[in-house]
């Protein structure tokens, strides 16, 4: 069966998704996985990249921007958390305290939240399921189902330019799912298919 074989991944919940986060908040529950629930930055990163501010300023005002969307998502019944590594049940993660602690990744706009999610699935040994506004990934400009050699994909924008490479170097298995169709995710949770890209290292 294609699909994921950690029942407790790291899921990320993309801010552009802020209109359908309660949808996809029950799928998710209703899947019965334990998750932690990475957030993405949303409209609030948005206002970091309007101020432009200087590098390692955005870094941190990003990742607080990471925590306010974790807030909004927490309202609808989730519980937050600041411990990547607790694999119990279903929980929200506030990353910035152990970002700041451990600070592993450079201040930069080729990192988001996509890379963010990745490290913390590294952390865990988790894989990790992109939850999106598209249905795959592009490599040059082409949709694609798996990337598994990082120097034959042409980032498109879907996500950051510092993920897939980082994704592969550290065996790090990632599903990418459209959450606007919440019942795609609940059915990819439930069952290992129906993912949209799938990125997994080659041997």
């Amino acid at each position: 069966m294609d699909g994921f074989s950690d029942k407790s991944p790291v899921i990320k919940i993309g801010g552009s998704l802020t209109g359908c986060a309660g949808e996809i908040i029950r799928a998710i529950e209703s899947s019965g996985v334990g998750a932690l629930i990475v957030p993405g930055g949303g409209e609030s990163a948005d206002i970091v990249r309007r101020l432009d501010p200087d590098d390692d300023t955005a870094h941190w005002m990003a990742i607080l921007a990471m925590e306010q969307f974790g807030f909004y998502l927490s309202g609808f019944g989730v519980p937050v958390t600041v411990n990547p590594e607790n694999k119990d049940g279903l929980e929200i993660l506030l990353p910035y305290r152990i970002l700041y602690d451990k600070d592993p990744l450079p201040h930069s706009w080729d990192i988001t939240s996509d890379s963010v999610a990745a490290w913390v699935a590294g952390l865990r040994g988790s894989d990790l399921i992109l939850v999106k506004s598209v249905d795959k990934i592009r490599s040059d400009g082409e949709y694609v189902t798996e990337i598994s050699d990082g120097s034959k994909f042409i980032n498109s924008g879907d996500v950051d330019e510092f993920f897939v490479d980082y994704a592969l170097k550290n065996d790090i298995t990632v599903y990418v799912i459209n959450g606007r169709d919440p019942e795609k995710l609940k059915n990819f949770l439930k069952t290992g298919t129906g993912f949209g890209t799938r990125i997994i290292r080659s041997y």
